[in-house]
C-alpha cells in the first residue's frame, strides 16, 4: 500500500530510533517488493533492538529467498526458538537447511514437525523426499511419502521433480505410491 508506505517514511524520517515504525516501514517495502531497502531497515530495527526477535526472522526470510540460507540460518532460528510452535517458522526453518546443505538439521526438524502436525502433508512430503534421497532410506521414505498422500499431499509437480531425482531410493514404489494418488500417469515432468 503506497498511501502507508509514504506515512512511514515520513514517520521513520522524522523519529528513526522508533523501532515498531521502522519495522513497520521494512515490512511495507518488503511487500512492495523493495527487498533490499527493507533488509536495510529489518537491520535498522535490530541495531535499535538486538533481540527483536520479528525482525531477525523477517530478515533471515529475506536472505533465504536472496539465496544466502547459511547466513539466514541464526536470523530464523532465533526466532523458531522463541516460538517454537510457530509451524509457518518451523517449515522455513527446515527449507533454509535444506538450501544451506544441512540435510540431517533439515530430517531432525521435518521429523518433529510431522510429530507436532500430523496431517501437515507439506513436512510429510518433504521429510519423504530427504529420506529417499539423501539419506537412501527407502523404508523411512516410503513410510514418509504414503503419510504425505494420506494427508493430502497433491502437488503433481513436486511429485515429478522426486521422480526425476538423482539417486532416489525405491524408484518404483514411489512411482507407484503417487500413481495410486492420481499424482502421476506415466508422463515425464516435462509434459505438464
Amino acid at each position: 500500500d503506497q498511501e502507508s508506505l509514504h506515512v512511514y517514511e515520513r514517520v521513520v524520517e522524522l523519529n528513526g530510533s522508533d523501532a515498531a515504525s521502522v519495522y513497520n516501514l521494512a515490512v511495507l517495502l518488503e511487500a512492495a517488493g523493495r527487498r533490499e531497502e527493507a533488509m536495510s531497515r529489518y537491520d535498522a530495527v535490530l541495531a535499535l533492538q538486538p533481540d527483536d526477535r520479528q525482525a531477525s526472522y523477517r530478515k533471515g526470510l529475506l536472505l533465504a529467498a536472496a539465496g544466502n540460507a547459511e547466513t539466514a540460518i541464526p536470523y530464523i532460528e532465533r526466532f523458531v526458538a522463541a516460538n517454537g510452535s510457530s509451524l509457518e517458522a518451523r517449515c522455513a526453518l527446515a527449507t533454509t537447511y535444506v538450501a544451506a546443505g544441512r540435510y540431517a538439521d533439515a530430517l531432525e526438524l521435518y521429523e518433529a514437525l510431522t510429530a507436532d502436525a500430523p496431517t501437515n502433508a507439506a513436512a510429510w512430503f518433504e521429510l519423504a523426499r530427504l529420506r529417499l534421497t539423501v539419506a537412501e532410506d527407502a523404508e523411512a521414505g516410503l513410510a514418509a511419502l504414503r503419510s504425505a498422500v494420506d494427508a493430502g499431499f497433491n502437488d503433481r509437480v513436486q511429485a515429478h521433480e522426486l521422480l526425476e531425482a538423482e539417486g532416489l531410493a525405491a524408484a518404483d514404489e514411489v512411482r507407484e505410491i503417487l500413481k495410486q494418488a492420481g499424482l502421476f500417469d506415466g508422463a515425464d515432468a516435462s509434459e505438464l
